[in-house]
């Protein structure tokens, strides 16, 4: 305040009003003070979950994600109706692993504005380094992206292999 006041700013002319957010939903698993055990997760994400077939939160040797629980073809669907601000880009944090367990993971992600496909992606889940590791995933959408009033819909399906873990979300306009 005091070099704002020094510049010849009053405190009266200062905006205090909150910044907007950019992202209709963030979230990073374990980074967030209140998002760091399976129930705080699903709590985060049920709001938003318009459909489930099979993904679930569960935390792995200290690792928390959004996990497909019942193997090959699990999916489930993301909605908001009229948007309260644009969306032009998606962001995943992803961890890929080794091991038979991983073999093959892969995920399928499309995103929709009504019956309009903006983005669709195949993410994978493995690698052939012995060890744990997470990416961060972004989807640009095509065009302006999905604008103020549309409505937008993400879905994700489990495509090849029987794991996968999403250990976080950006969904925002940039």
């Amino acid at each position: 305040n005091e070099e704002c006041i020094a510049e010849g700013h009053s405190i009266d002319e200062m905006d205090h009003a909150p910044l907007p957010k950019p992202c209709l939903l963030s979230w990073v698993a374990n980074l967030e003070r209140h998002l760091d055990n399976p129930k705080r997760l699903e709590g985060k994400l049920q709001p938003f979950i318009s459909s489930n077939d099979g993904w679930s939160a569960a935390d792995d040797n200290g690792k928390l994600g959004w996990v497909p629980s019942s193997g090959l073809g699990s999916k489930f669907t993301m909605n908001w109706k009229s948007v309260s601000q644009p969306v032009k880009a998606v962001t995943w944090m992803i961890m890929r692993s080794y091991g038979e367990k991983w073999a093959g993971s892969t995920l399928n992600v499309q995103v929709y504005s009504g019956d309009a496909l903006f983005a669709s992606e195949d993410i994978v889940g493995f690698h052939d380094k012995h060890t744990s590791e997470t990416y961060n995933i972004k989807m640009e959408l095509d065009g302006d992206g999905v604008t103020v009033g549309s409505d937008l819909t993400i879905k994700f399906q489990l495509t090849g292999g029987s794991t996968f873990k999403i250990s976080g979300m950006a969904i925002c306009d940039h």
